[in-house]
């Protein structure tokens, strides 16, 4: 007779480990729409102050497209490191 095999137990992560994590993360949003903001809103003057309307567009753009960039390289990682539990 054969014995069942116990299946492992998924264990959910506290906060108290990922402690760090959490508040890292919630810094770097909020540090990042608080950038985005005051881009968006001193730039018109900035731009208009130091007639520099062409160079509107590539100013804007910027913050945007540097979260791309990083979001592709951040991706790129973890795709190298295959299907792992990111909490682990």
């Amino acid at each position: 007779m054969r014995s069942p095999t116990p299946t492992p137990t998924a264990t959910r992560p506290t906060l108290r480990e990922h402690l760090a994590l959490s508040v890292g993360t919630v810094a770097m949003v909020t540090l990042t729409a608080f950038a985005d903001r005051a881009v968006g809103t001193a730039l018109p003057s900035i731009v208009r102050d130091l007639d520099a309307l062409a160079s509107f567009g590539l100013a804007n753009a910027g913050p945007a497209a540097t979260r791309r960039e990083q979001t592709a390289i951040v991706d790129g990682g973890l795709t190298a490191l295959g299907p792992t539990n990111p909490l682990s």
